[in-house]
């Protein structure tokens, strides 16, 4: 269960250094003896805890070649950081955002271009860059705050109304649903799908039935599961309402919740 591969990516993760080494020591002796070759520039080292409780320093090594030990790594278009939080993930998708919304500003000010096309644009180029990966990771409400600003900025720019404007007030007048209730939705539907793989697949092992004892103080570890239990319950939904449930069912009750906010 510590070893996932997707297209030509390899992950692995031990809970000491020795046991790491010993897993590259495997992935070295594989690739040798297929007389393949590895792009061990792209390879790094990421510690999330105490590394087995050694008092000196570890190093790695693909064969002869020293692998990095990094703060963050970008795998698969999410940023993992040491500190187990999303803040450097968070950081680098507004960045991103804003560079691609930097690159939109002369269509979506342009007057001779009404607002649906606009919208279209914002919805197909910018908000696929907020949500990605969110299925698997969960915002805190600044994070949130600042994901909506961006969605925000996009729709002022769209209707060219002033700075003092609310942002619920723009995203409502033009047309656009709030980021943090769009990965809402997709990782409620995500554990749909992960509840109906078969017991074997490692999405469901690792999302609904790892359990994992928190220590008795310090960082306390909340489990995917949990997440989804928390977002669910946010828009009068449970678990089991997920399961088989139709998206249109997820967006109705997210829908009603955003109305209901708003009037309220």
């Amino acid at each position: 269960r510590e070893v996932f591969m997707f297209a030509d990516d390899f992950l692995g993760m031990r809970a000491f250094a020795q046991g790491l080494q010993n897993l590259i020591r495997v992935a070295f002796s594989f690739v040798t003896k297929l007389r393949l070759q590895a792009n061990v520039s792209k390879g790094v080292v990421l510690l999330t805890a105490s590394h087995g409780g050694e008092s000196e320093p570890w190093e790695w090594k693909w064969g002869e070649e020293r692998i990095p030990v990094v703060e963050s790594y970008k795998y698969l278009g999410v940023h993992l950081s040491d500190k187990c939080n999303w803040n450097v993930h968070v950081e680098e998708t507004i960045k991103k955002c804003k560079r691609k919304l930097s690159a939109l500003f002369p269509l979506l000010s342009n007057r001779n271009i009404t607002t649906l096309p606009k919208i279209k644009v914002i919805m197909s180029m910018l908000m696929p860059m907020l949500e990605h990966g969110s299925e698997v990771w969960v915002a805190n409400k600044t994070q949130l705050c600042k994901l909506d600003n961006v969605m925000a900025k996009a729709g002022r720019i769209t209707i060219g109304c002033r700075k003092g404007v609310g942002r619920e007030a723009i995203l409502h007048e033009v047309g656009l649903q709030r980021p943090g209730a769009r990965m809402d939705q997709k990782m409620m539907e995500y554990y749909g799908k992960v509840d109906a793989l078969q017991d074997i697949r490692k999405p469901k092992v690792i999302g609904l039935n790892t359990v994992w004892k928190n220590s008795l103080r310090g960082f306390q570890t909340t489990l995917w599961k949990q997440s989804v239990a928390k977002k669910a319950k946010k828009y009068n939904l449970t678990l089991q309402d997920l399961l088989g449930a139709a998206p249109s069912m997820i967006t109705g009750s997210i829908l009603t919740k955003e109305l209901y906010d708003i009037e309220y």
